[in-house]
């Protein structure tokens, strides 16, 4: 029997319906996973205190959580934004998905500015409308970073053995030094930990190990960690004459559901190889 021309016009827009029903769901899911943050404060709705964070690589979003859906994201009427005491225009309009609303500010928060930031929202002259009757209104709420520090959030600088005064000589005393940076999303964070050197002198051998803290020596707050550490018990190594030493970077849990778990910084791990001694009679004897 074939087929009306109406049946199948009606059978395309339905199967066009379906796909566009599916590129709008994924579109509605991916766009609340960009909102969405980790570990927020709790919403206070009663006491009109509504979480405020900003966890973006850039510091420069700010995340407001309702306990309603936002129905309209409105202007930057009503807002005030300061940042360290200073005023700081939002760069657009607000950009609102499901319950979160979401602000950029003109320039990045700093490490000395990240407790600094209060947000004002007065609702007789804003133009943000939420789901039911009552529209939030509050002053002075402090935004917080509470991110949570992931393996990307850190790189290597320069690293290995420092030269001894002959390289060839026996191994008596070994100085390794270590150079890391981490993100200021990270730094900027309430659950900062400062990151710990793992160091195995005998690897692949976990014992004997170094775990110092390093030291933040690009100034506080920047980021810039080193580290230096020193081991002179070798015994000598008569299989191959050289030992390996593995250098990594690694964050104490600070405990609980929501706080920084444990972190390996694995794939940042680097092998140092140091001969164990030498077989001819420079300078020094072995």
């Amino acid at each position: 029997m074939a087929t009306s021309p109406t049946l199948e016009r009606n059978n395309a827009t339905a199967m066009q319906a379906r796909k566009l029903l599916s590129l709008l769901t994924i579109l509605i899911l991916s766009t609340s996973s960009l909102f969405s943050q980790s570990f927020l404060i709790p919403v206070n709705a009663p006491a009109n205190n509504y979480p405020i964070t900003f966890t973006d690589a850039a510091q420069q979003i700010l995340i407001l959580e309702f306990d309603r859906a936002v129905t309209a994201a409105g202007t930057a009427a009503g807002w005030t934004i300061t940042v360290g005491g200073v005023g700081d225009p939002m760069v657009g309009i607000p950009v609102g998905v499901g319950n979160f609303l979401r602000i950029q500010l003109s320039v990045p928060i700093s490490y000395a500015n990240r407790n600094a930031v209060l947000v004002t929202y007065n609702k007789l002259v804003g133009t943000m409308s939420l789901t039911g009757p009552v529209e939030p209104s509050f002053a002075g709420v402090q935004a917080f970073n509470n991110y949570i520090a992931v393996q990307a959030d850190f790189s290597n600088g320069l690293y290995g053995e420092l030269p001894p005064v002959d390289i060839c000589a026996a191994v008596l005393s070994v100085d390794v030094a270590s150079n890391i940076t981490m993100t200021q999303r990270y730094r900027n964070s309430i659950h900062y930990l400062t990151p710990k050197l793992y160091l195995t002198w005998m690897y692949p051998l976990d014992v004997p190990k170094s775990q110092p803290f390093y030291i933040e020596t690009g100034g506080v707050g920047s980021g810039v960690y080193s580290i230096t550490a020193n081991y002179a018990a070798y015994p000598d190594n008569t299989l191959n004459c050289t030992w390996d030493i593995r250098i990594f970077h690694w964050l104490l849990p600070t405990g609980g559901a929501n706080l920084q778990p444990l972190l390996f910084v694995g794939q940042n791990a680097v092998i140092v190889t140091i001969p164990n001694y030498k077989k001819d009679n420079g300078t020094p004897v072995p």
